[in-house]
């Protein structure tokens, strides 16, 4: 999971690939590839492929996009004032991730197999178009999207075997974030530790901040579902 990420309004059926820096370059849709390329790819589209869209008003909480962390509500100890309830999660583990996110939007394509038919036949043509230009070796295709405009996002590497905390605000402001992690201290001697955090600003428009891709791994020739 990559935290520096942009994915600005991702669509389904994009076609593209992921910078190092975490940044979904888009180089056409491959449900209209002609119009979406501006003539470049000339290949037919997928078809006629059912979109789901589903808006959720619960908060969903991720840890490495499987577990749910604990819920702490008002009036707990724990829980400083201003705060409505809190999501803690363990940091166990070499490496940790986690989303925290309300009021989402989870976009995709109901049946992904058009897409990998589709991806199969036509990788060698997106490859001769853009593979030079892009540096490519083969590229991705976007098919599930999650959205919100409220979202905590995570990562980090070499934390001690202990819990990490964020703290969701009661009444934030215009231009304040939407809450706050609370990580444990430094241990002594302790190794340095890698982290990355991101929360989103109050008034912000919603962002992309998962999409899940079709694409090849290293000598398949079938391209696989990841996120």
């Amino acid at each position: 999971m990559c935290l520096s990420h942009e994915f600005p309004r991702q669509q389904l059926g994009d076609v593209g690939y992921l910078t190092f820096g975490g940044h979904f370059v888009k180089l056409f849709n491959a449900i209209e590839p002609l119009r979406s390329s501006g003539g470049r790819i000339k290949t037919p589209g997928i078809g006629k492929v059912s979109c789901v869209d589903r808006q959720q008003k619960e908060n969903i909480v991720l840890k490495g996009f499987k577990a749910i962390s604990k819920l702490v509500s008002p009036g707990e100890s724990s829980l400083s004032e201003g705060f409505k309830r809190r999501h803690t999660f363990s940091l166990a583990g070499e490496r940790t991730a986690f989303l925290c996110a309300e009021k989402t939007r989870h976009r995709y394509i109901e049946d992904s197999r058009p897409c990998k038919k589709w991806f199969r036949a036509y990788w060698q043509d997106i490859l001769h178009e853009y593979g030079e230009e892009h540096v490519l070796q083969k590229d991705d295709l976007v098919l599930k999207t999650l959205s919100a405009q409220n979202y905590a996002l995570f990562a980090n590497h070499g934390h001690a075997s202990s819990d990490a905390h964020f703290d969701v605000l009661a009444s934030p402001g215009v231009n304040e974030p939407w809450g706050s992690f609370i990580l444990p201290p430094d241990q002594p001697n302790a190794p340095p530790r890698l982290l990355h955090s991101k929360v989103s600003i109050i008034g912000s428009p919603s962002k992309t901040i998962l999409i899940t891709r079709l694409r090849f791994r290293p000598d398949v020739e079938e391209p696989t579902i990841r996120d």
